[in-house]
């Protein structure tokens, strides 16, 4: 898949988790369509403000994310029995991949012990390991994205920054004294699913 491709893909996710409490309204969301992967936390603990982050993906990212909601099966479940939206707070997963369109709305689930208690357990226990895998997944992807920052720095990438021959190198700003400070850089696998927009 090419980055033309991937902006022409069909497949969007959604993932939304929140409830109103005594900080108000508190929430985290995730959405991707077509290579853009965005992120928003909003809490009040502590008086902290909305959180927004956007970053663009490559493919690899984009599939992903559909081999983790395909090998679940979540588009086979059904959340008519699921327990429902309450003041503990919603969860909301809303999926289109190949021929399916899904929307879920179940209560916040806190543990397994919620999704043992409830009248589908089993279709609840995929869901709830779907949204577990991608927590981790898109946490991971922002993370990496936002907290690596070669700031002052250039990334020099080859055709293949993989290949031994061909490293990619990592050059630091050049101190005052004038010393060359070039120091090898070898990207991690993750560094080369995020592309520049």
């Amino acid at each position: 898949m090419s980055v033309a491709d991937l902006e022409r893909d069909p497949f969007y996710l959604r993932l939304s988790t929140g409830h109103q409490g005594m900080h108000g309204h508190e929430f985290l969301e995730f959405e991707y369509t077509h290579g853009r992967l965005r992120y928003a936390n909003n809490s009040n603990y502590r008086n902290d403000s909305l959180i927004r982050k956007e970053v663009y993906v490559g493919p690899a990212v984009a599939e992903e994310l559909k081999r983790i909601v395909r090998e679940s099966e979540v588009t086979k479940e059904d959340d008519a029995t699921w327990p429902k939206k309450n003041v503990v707070g919603r969860q909301e997963l809303e999926i289109r991949i190949d021929k399916d369109h899904i929307s879920f709305e179940t209560a916040k689930i806190g543990s397994l012990a919620d999704v043992n208690d409830s009248a589908d357990a089993e279709g609840l226990r995929v869901f709830y390991y779907l949204v577990q895998d991608l927590k981790c997944f898109i946490f991971s992807l922002i993370t990496l994205h936002f907290k690596i920052k070669p700031s002052g720095c250039t990334i020099v990438y080859t055709a293949d920054p993989c290949s031994p021959a061909m490293r990619g190198r990592l050059f630091a700003p050049r101190p005052s004294d004038g010393d060359d400070c070039a120091m090898p850089f070898v990207p991690s696998p993750m560094s080369l699913l995020i592309r520049a927009h």
